[in-house]
């Protein structure tokens, strides 16, 4: 749901994440200032979407650990020493 701040009740009551746009948006700090014309507020609001789907999706993405990063001394025992 995109609405502004008057809808959060409306959003509560269906079980749908917000996404707020407009005005009013009097419970979010800087909410009026942001970018929603043109490529940088169009991607913006695609992310923000896409933040909210996985959020209210109550599934959890798996982190993910490269065999290459760098890790301190006390990880490295989780992982073998030699890829060899």
């Amino acid at each position: 749901m995109i609405g502004n701040s008057h809808a959060v009740d409306t959003a509560e009551r269906l079980g749908t994440p917000i996404l707020r746009a407009g005005f009013p948006l009097y419970d979010i700090i800087g909410g009026y200032q942001k970018t929603w014309i043109g490529y940088r507020g169009t991607r913006q609001t695609l992310f923000d979407l896409a933040n909210l789907v996985i959020n209210y999706s109550h599934e959890e993405i798996p982190v993910y650990r490269s065999i290459y990063a760098q890790k301190p001394a006390s990880e490295l025992t989780d992982y073998p020493l030699s890829c060899h």
